[in-house]
């Protein structure tokens, strides 16, 4: 069977910028592997070269085993067919009620009868505990259901590879850690790999097997959330105590300048 994300040698640039360097990467089966890194970093960048979105300026991404700029357009179809996106902002249509989004993938890339159809549908939106929400619009939802909601139609095709962008960004902290066992839950029932990229320490110290950080467009880090905890890279450890890598320069650059104005520090 196909690894589910081989990235080689990958090099991304945005004309003269270059985002990602020569990167190497390897996500395993069955595997949740968080992504995370300061803003800048390539996160979006790597993820959507991930599912196609650019092309590489040099090296190869293979998705399900397909190196997607080699790909003519229907095997690309195809191998997109088996992957699923949750959007960060949830990317629904308010237009159309909650069953109707998630019906969308199977109307536009199935010939199961409606009846059939709708009863997927219903089945991921239990999953998902929304089972009563099939026929409200969007804007009717809160955050937390909105991205529940999103997260049903990312899964209605049955993904091998689930990939999610700031799962959690914006929820309150009781309804991102539902988003979280929900991710893994899925992940368990449905034996997806999953790719998640994110900020929240919180979300990956609940549902990463694997985590990967970013810098200046390498991996810096890749491990274990208790290696990542244990590293002693510095700009690591600056990253999970939220501190700035000049935090103590700046501090005395400070004082100084404000002793220099005639500002003593409070005793």
């Amino acid at each position: 069977m196909a690894i589910p994300l081989e990235v080689r040698g990958l090099v991304a640039r945005y004309g003269d910028k270059t985002v990602l360097e020569n990167l190497d990467l390897v996500v395993q089966r069955r595997e949740i592997l968080c992504v995370l890194g300061g803003s800048g970093c390539g996160k979006s960048t790597l993820l959507k070269h991930a599912i196609g979105l650019l092309i590489p300026a040099a090296g190869t991404v293979r998705l399900l085993g397909v190196a997607l700029d080699e790909a003519g357009e229907e095997e690309r179809r195809l191998v997109l067919v088996r992957s699923g996106v949750l959007f960060q902002g949830g990317a629904l249509l308010n237009s159309l009620t909650v069953a109707e989004n998630v019906g969308l993938p199977l109307e536009q890339h199935t010939d199961l009868p409606p009846v059939v159809a709708r009863d997927m549908v219903q089945m991921k939106l239990e999953l998902v505990g929304l089972g009563e929400a099939a026929n409200l619009y969007p804007p009717e939802l809160s955050g937390g259901m909105r991205k529940r909601a999103a997260l049903a139609r990312a899964i209605s095709l049955d993904p091998e590879i689930l990939f999610c962008d700031e799962p959690s960004a914006g929820l309150d902290p009781l309804t991102a850690a539902g988003i979280d066992r929900l991710i893994r839950d899925l992940r368990d029932a449905l034996s997806m790999t999953v790719v998640v990229v994110t900020h929240e320490m919180a979300s990956v110290a609940a549902i990463a097997d694997r985590v990967v950080m970013l810098d200046d467009g390498r991996i810096l880090f890749d491990g274990t959330v208790a290696e990542m905890r244990d590293s002693s890279v510095e700009a690591v450890r600056d990253y999970l105590a939220r501190r700035a890598p000049d935090a103590a320069a700046a501090d005395t650059g400070l004082l100084a300048a404000l002793g220099a104005a005639g500002v003593e520090e409070a005793e």
